[in-house]
């Protein structure tokens, strides 16, 4: 399976490293950096694009380093870009270490080649202002962010969140991706797009 999903940081985010065999991409590198690219190396693959679901700071903890370690651009959503200051630094008030500061890219709903990856932002607000998805049509994969997980939904209480907004994502943007694609959320079980229409009792 080309998809690799490792819980990391002081919350569990799940970092997911898609591969082709040739080129990769990584989705929330949270932390374990070195881990990252030891496993890009055992691979044999060509890490094109660090890319963040949106910016909350226990997705962002290994954004400073790895793009260090690359040189490579972070990329997140205009809207989360806007407010970045204030999504991340929330990790005092939870106790938590501070996020290494790191210069982000905007990034656009629309389609993408990362080397040979051919990839989908998708804009779905509502967790957050700026919260991006990605789809992989080779794969028939979607990575949620915190927007939707197994039988569940993201925060909208924190700051800038917004349940009708997210809601409105699900339905509009993720429900209407092929029902067999399968979903890899931000923390959590995987699921699919069709389960989440038929049991999810958040959104349906």
């Amino acid at each position: 399976m080309p998809i690799l999903t490792y819980p990391t940081g002081p919350l569990d985010v799940n970092c997911h490293i898609y591969h082709n065999n040739k080129d990769a991409i990584i989705i929330d590198p949270a932390e374990d950096t070195r881990f990252v690219m030891d496993k890009l190396k055992e691979l044999g693959v060509k890490l094109q694009s660090i890319l963040l679901t949106h910016m909350h700071f226990d997705h962002v903890y290994g954004c400073a380093a790895l793009r260090k370690e690359t040189g490579l651009p972070v990329f997140a959503g205009q809207g989360d870009m806007d407010i970045a200051e204030a999504l991340m630094s929330s990790a005092k008030k939870y106790g938590l270490p501070p996020v290494a500061e790191f210069k982000a890219q905007a990034l656009e709903a629309g389609k993408y080649d990362f080397g040979s990856i051919q990839c989908t932002a998708l804009h779905v607000p509502g967790h957050s202002p700026g919260s991006l998805a990605y789809y992989v049509p080779a794969e028939q994969a979607v990575f949620t962010g915190d927007v939707l997980f197994y039988r569940s939904i993201g925060r909208t209480d924190l700051g800038a969140g917004d349940f009708d907004l997210l809601a409105k994502s699900i339905r509009e943007q993720l429900y209407t991706l092929p029902p067999e694609t399968k979903a890899f959320c931000g923390h959590g079980l995987e699921t699919s797009i069709g389960d989440e229409m038929r049991l999810n009792p958040f959104v349906n």
